[in-house]
């Protein structure tokens, strides 16, 4: 398997195991400490800078898509660097929006896999 490149050129299947390990290592603590919500079944998890034009249909469909599927969820926005109206429409449109504190997609995901409360198997 070849690593793909993100934006800030670091492979991404270094990212992802490291990603990974981190969030098993978030789970486990929680659990360790009775913290695991029994009320959602599925984070999911958008990163964005500036998707103020597609955020909210974004969030819509996948609220659309659970409901049918009867699966309790929430939508985590991590807010990238934006500069325009992303973190606001996507609260409008019923996400959790996470400042992103460190560049790169995968400061973006354990950012998000720390406030997640889905489980994580």
């Amino acid at each position: 398997m070849t690593a793909e490149h993100t934006t800030d050129d670091a492979p991404r299947t270094a990212t992802s195991a490291a990603t990974l390990e981190s969030a098993r290592a978030i789970v486990e603590a929680r659990e360790a400490h009775g913290q695991r919500p029994a009320t959602i079944d599925l984070s999911v998890v958008v990163p964005t800078i500036n998707e103020a034009d597609t955020i909210a249909d974004v969030v819509a469909g996948i609220a659309r898509v659970c409901g049918d599927l009867g699966v309790r969820h929430e939508v985590l926005v991590v807010a990238g660097g934006s500069t325009d109206d992303t973190r606001e429409t996507a609260r409008r449109a019923g996400a959790t929006v996470i400042e992103q504190s460190e560049p790169g997609y995968g400061a973006a995901l354990r950012e998000a896999f720390g406030r997640a409360a889905g489980p994580y198997d």
